[in-house]
């Protein structure tokens, strides 16, 4: 600490509370400090007074005054006084998980207290700081008091407004190397004068200012998913890199032009592999369109629907004669686009512009979207997308009802957009479980037939858990299954974006085609659907449960994995109506499934929900016929009239024994549903993406002869890179694949045929095949279907339609 800062601690002008903490000797500014600067008026925030400072090396010396981001309009008005709207621009940063171990000061009633930030916090002040003059900054980690969870649950439902209200973004990426100083000039310079841009895609010249431009796309601030919100609320955005400045609007075009230049192509990859100094690496830039810088700014870009821009954008009428205004500042060349200068900087924009913006996605798609995105707090995998949604307003947990709260309820019932509680004291699988419930109630009334598909999206951030906590069910996906992560790979320093596991079958919400839907029209029955937490504590030896009767009818229902199957690939595969013996089995009443005593311990029914130990792997399942349907015939889905009662479930108390000790440790899901199918035989599963030779001996095809449909459509999940049917070559382009994909090694390799088979056919129905059946295993039914499924599906493992889920599920009892 400077010697400054000591003297203003021992000054005696104020005297010091009592209530003061001390550690290291130094002052730390804590809740008491927080305290004397509320903000429990409406719109209150506090904002930090960043003094100015000669030098760079010099500490951080700031202060927290009072702001609001009520409008000018609402601050006159504002009674018993009104209010001083201050200017301010909004800080966003990456928070990171390491220690707290930087240090800013922080002046209260002229005595200097120490907070304790992270690093990279006290970087960015120092860089944002003016030479001559205050700054007003509003930053999360200081201007909310994060250890106290009430107000920390009021600013988070600000938190859309205090990105709105603010001047400016101030988007830190941290300090500035080489690689970003080379990427910030390439964009200012190049990237930007489309004239020239086909001549940076054809050349290796360009190969290193590429590379430099991923790495600065691959940044950590681009991992944070508050900066969703923060960037598509900004009024004007700018990104700081040490001393750089770079606007929003020029980084996204830029971003915009590298995907879409490999992903139309691959030709910029296709550069990479003949260049000596990225050590001719294959596929260099093969999921760039799947990195967050990416999805970040393909989500700001369709996140809403400005129609004050639009109107700004339609020619105005002018009076006859008038001649446009030509003022002495036009005529002036503006100053070049620097490395430290950002002209776009200097522009004032409408704070009003993001209140006449309206929101176009629902919540459950920026979840399921962005699941990339990470967060320092596992509840902020939902809450910090509540702002931008076009379904939700977040509402402090804590908040008292008002006057004003009763008719909010009452208007939700007819806008789209409801409250959606914050609260940082819950625990995490209870949000995941609202989250789910708020989805499928809104799905109830948009697509009652596909409502339950957000139970086969990995949404749900990988936290740790204590042994006796509950463990977390498996209709809450988690990120483990998502399709993409960064990780490392052979030729390339660092990380870089790849494939982990194959696509969703159900897809992304608000996909306006429906290839399939398995149930056909049997909607989500809203009377069955329902949640139960189940935490009994274990019973002594001459006594019963706790609630047993209501345990055990929670313990016989649970159920199911997040697995699903392919859209578009089975109505025929359900019932075919010439087939007298499908006929048979599913057309008349369906019986209960009756279960052993041997099932009381673990069960897993169609009935309902799915429990955390016994589903919790189960994956995504594609299912198709071994036959297709004779021409003429049309397919339907069978109706289970009967089907699994989760309330008849007596029997199950009475076959619990003394000696099983059961505790109901499990959290249920209950909804209405039927067994279709059962899973008699299995394939090994698919490792990055091959295709086993085994898998083609399965399904009776001899790999020289065309391919029999059903089985190069289960290898594509019977679409295509579109998501809609998939195109008929894709037969020959099976049949190429299996002659040219080196089988002698017991696999077809899709990777080597995409990198080095010089033919573009084959290239997209490899990429389609592993994003359908990569870690999947191949299996086959009773009814001898064929399907892709988890890797822990095993024998025995039920095939079943939940009513309101797009796709058949894989249920274990």
């Amino acid at each position: 600490m400077a010697s400054s800062v000591s003297s203003a601690q021992t000054a005696t002008s104020s005297p010091l509370p009592e209530t003061d903490y001390r550690a290291n000797g130094e002052l730390v500014f804590e809740k008491p400090q927080y305290d004397q600067i509320p903000v429990l008026d409406r719109g209150a925030i506090r904002i930090l007074k960043v003094h100015c400072a000669s030098s760079d090396h010099d500490d951080v010396v700031c202060e927290l005054i009072p702001g609001t981001i009520l409008s000018y309009k609402e601050c006159k008005e504002h009674k018993p006084k009104p209010l001083e709207f201050k200017p301010y621009d909004a800080l966003s940063w990456c928070w990171g998980k390491g220690p707290q171990n930087g240090k800013i000061n922080i002046r209260l009633d002229g005595v200097s207290y120490v907070k304790c930030v992270q690093p990279s916090l006290v970087s960015a002040l120092r860089a944002l700081r003016h030479r001559n003059c205050d700054r007003h900054i509003w930053a999360d980690a200081i201007c909310i008091n994060q250890g106290y969870k009430p107000e920390k649950n009021r600013q988070v439902e600000m938190m859309a407004d205090i990105y709105g209200r603010a001047d400016c973004v101030r988007i830190w990426l941290g300090d500035l190397d080489k690689s970003a100083e080379l990427a910030i000039l390439f964009i200012k310079q190049q990237v930007l004068q489309l004239q020239h841009f086909d001549d940076l895609c054809r050349s290796s010249e360009f190969s290193e200012k590429w590379k430099a431009l991923l790495e600065l796309m691959q940044r950590e601030w681009f991992s944070r998913r508050w900066v969703v919100q923060e960037v598509a609320l900004a009024p004007k955005a700018i990104i700081h890199c040490g001393t750089a400045k770079l606007s929003w609007n020029k980084f996204a075009v830029a971003v915009e032009l590298f995907v879409e230049a490999e992903t139309a192509t691959h030709r910029l990859s296709e550069i990479m592999k003949t260049d000596t100094k990225t050590n001719h690496v294959p596929r260099y830039f093969e999921y760039i369109s799947q990195l967050g810088a990416s999805l970040l700014v393909d989500a700001t870009g369709k996140l809403f629907r400005d129609y004050d821009y639009i109107r700004r954008l339609q020619p105005q009428s002018k009076p006859a004669g008038s001649k446009p205004k030509t003022t002495p500042e036009m005529l002036i060349d503006p100053p070049p686009d620097t490395l430290d200068r950002e002209p776009e900087d200097d522009e004032v924009k409408n704070l009003d512009a993001m209140a006449k913006a309206q929101p176009l996605l629902t919540l459950e798609y920026l979840v399921s979207n962005l699941s990339i995105f990470d967060v320092t707090n596992a509840h902020d995998s939902i809450y910090a997308l509540l702002g931008i949604s076009k379904d939700t307003t977040p509402t402090a947990a804590t908040k008292k009802l008002l006057v004003t709260d009763h008719t909010q309820s009452v208007l939700e019932m007819f806008t789209e957009k409801k409250q959606y509680n914050v609260d940082y004291t819950a625990d995490y699988i209870d949000i995941c479980k609202e989250f789910i419930e708020f989805c499928v109630r809104q799905n109830a009334h948009r697509d009652p037939s596909r409502a339950l598909d957000v139970i086969c999206r990995p949404f749900a951030i990988e936290v740790d858990q204590k042994a006796d906590e509950l463990p977390f069910p498996s209709w809450v996906p988690r990120l483990s299954k998502a399709s993409y992560g960064m990780d490392r790979g052979p030729g390339i320093d660092g990380l870089r974006m790849g494939r982990k596991n194959a696509d969703s079958l159900v897809g992304l919400p608000n996909v306006t085609h429906r290839n399939y839907n398995a149930a056909e029209t049997k909607k989500l029955d809203g009377k069955v659907f329902r949640f139960r937490k189940r935490t009994v504590p274990k019973p002594k030896v001459d006594e019963k449960p706790a609630d047993a009767e209501e345990g055990q009818q929670a313990v016989t229902s649970q159920s199911a994995s997040s697995s699903t199957t392919q859209e578009g690939d089975t109505q025929e595969e359900i019932t075919e109506a010439s087939s007298s013996a499908e006929k048979k089995e599913f057309g008349g009443p369906r019986k209960p499934v009756e279960r052993s005593k041997a099932d009381t311990a673990h069960p897993r029914s169609s009935s309902a929900s799915s429990s955390a130990t016994q589903a919790k792997d189960a994956a995504q399942k594609v299912m198709t016929p071994l036959s297709g349907p004779e021409k003429g015939h049309s397919t339907t889905i069978a109706s289970p009239e009967v089907p699994i009662n989760t309330n008849s479930v007596s029997a199950a108390s009475q076959q619990a024994s003394e000696s099983t000790k059961r505790i109901l440790n499990h959290y249920s899901l209950f909804v209405k549903g039927f067994v279709l199918d059962t899973v008699v035989e299995l394939q090994n599963s698919s490792q990055s993406g091959s295709i086993p030779t085994a898998w083609a001996q399965f399904a009776n095809w001899d790999m020289i002869t065309t391919p029999p449909e059903h089985f190069w459509r289960t290898l594509v999940a019977d679409r295509g890179s579109d998501g809609k049917n998939p195109p008929v070559y894709y037969a020959r382009a099976c049949q190429e694949s299996f002659r040219k994909g080196n089988t002698t090694s017991g696999v077809v390799d899709t990777t080597g045929l995409i990198e080095h088979e010089r033919n573009s056919v084959v290239a997209q129905f490899c990429r389609r095949v592993q994003a359908a059946i990569w870690n999947r295993a191949l299996v086959k039914t009773e009814a001898a279907r064929l399907g892709l499924v988890a890797a822990s599906v095993k024998e025995g493992d039920l095939v079943c339609i939940l009513y309101g889920c797009s796709v058949p599920v894989i249920l274990r009892r």
